[in-house]
């Protein structure tokens, strides 16, 4: 009987790590565009803007790598996504206020 366990993985999540780098990436954007204009410093924003576009490129290719060549699945339970609503509906009213 012990060579046939089951193994149950009910409840566990399997998390990524690749949205980390794409908000990274879509955070040096905005540097990039002020290392240009507002700090006219072009070679600087020539090199932000194309370590940003990379670590797009290769942080979104990753997330596709896991998704459908591991067949990660990731998803989002109903709690999940109220408490995603409710902090966006209450990110919303503090910013009109």
């Amino acid at each position: 009987m012990a060579q046939h366990e089951v193994h149950h993985h009910l409840g566990e999540h399997e998390y990524s790590f690749w949205p980390l780098p794409v908000g990274i990436a879509t955070l040096l954007l905005p540097v990039t565009f002020v290392s240009y204009f507002v700090w006219q410093k072009p070679l600087l924003a020539l090199v932000l803007g194309g370590v940003s576009i990379a670590l797009f490129i290769l942080s979104l290719a990753g997330w596709a790598y896991e998704f459908f060549i591991r067949a990660t699945v990731l998803y989002w339970h109903f709690v999940d996504l109220m408490w995603l609503l409710v902090a966006s509906s209450a990110y919303l009213v503090g910013g009109l206020v």
